[in-house]
């Protein structure tokens, strides 16, 4: 903003069809007046906090490879002011579901993820720090983390409605489910899944997918770690 709005280059041409009105004092929109002093003083305030004075770093161990007997971690660090949102890499693939980003309420560089997914043994996690735009990437870092505990195989419960078309949506009910799953019906892979192990871990939305023989189909659902749930002959296409 202080470099787009927030200066004399774009409020003068304002500033003259004010004063041409009978507008007074519309120099503080004018070069050197009251916005550009106070641009500059907010240029000084910020100039440690951006890009690359302050990089994207690491807090969490120190940016040090650790090791977790939990399948979630939370990791924190500090940023550009310029970061507007981070996307988080597993191994070289965007998570399904991105975590919350919280900045922090009492420092301009400081934020928090909370409850990555892990998958057993490591994870090689990228942060990629992006501009209000979306597109532009300010700066990146990576840690390691191994999950050393072991994941459950995926219980399936529940399958509603058990026949359906291609392209219907269906709910599956169970236990252990955990991000970055997937779900196959016979051999062909669910391309829409709809799952979030935060706020609903027990269920999974996957839309019917395309070509499937009618009739008793496979269904498996197979968590990141390559643990999976096999029910054989349902649901049913119709």
């Amino acid at each position: 903003m202080v470099d787009r709005q927030f200066n004399s280059d774009f409020l003068s041409p304002w500033m003259d069809l004010l004063a041409a009105a009978g507008t007074a004092s519309t120099g503080v929109g004018k070069p050197g007046g009251f916005v550009d002093q106070r641009a500059q003083m907010i240029r000084t305030w910020i100039a440690p906090a951006v890009f690359p004075q302050q990089r994207l770093l690491i807090t969490t161990s120190a940016g040090n490879p650790f090791t977790t007997p939990n399948p979630v971690t939370d990791i924190s660090g500090d940023a550009p002011a310029e970061v507007y949102s981070i996307l988080v890499l597993r191994n070289g693939v965007p998570l399904p579901d991105q975590p919350d980003l919280q900045f922090s309420t009492t420092s301009m560089k400081g934020w928090t993820m909370k409850t990555i997914p892990l998958t057993s043994g490591l994870n090689h996690l990228e942060f990629l720090g992006y501009t209000s735009e979306g597109d532009v990437l300010v700066d990146s870092d990576a840690i390691d983390v191994t999950f050393s505990g072991n994941w459950n195989a995926p219980v399936l419960s529940g399958i509603d409605p058990s026949t359906g078309l291609a392209g219907v949506p269906i709910r599956l009910s169970g236990s252990d489910f955990h991000s970055g799953l997937k779900v196959y019906f016979g051999q062909v892979e669910a391309t829409s899944v709809l799952f979030n192990e935060a706020t609903d871990p027990t269920h999974i939305t996957v839309t019917v997918p395309q070509p499937l023989e009618s009739g008793p189909i496979d269904l498996k659902v197979m968590n990141a770690d390559n643990h999976e749930y096999f029910a054989e002959n349902n649901p049913s296409q119709n």
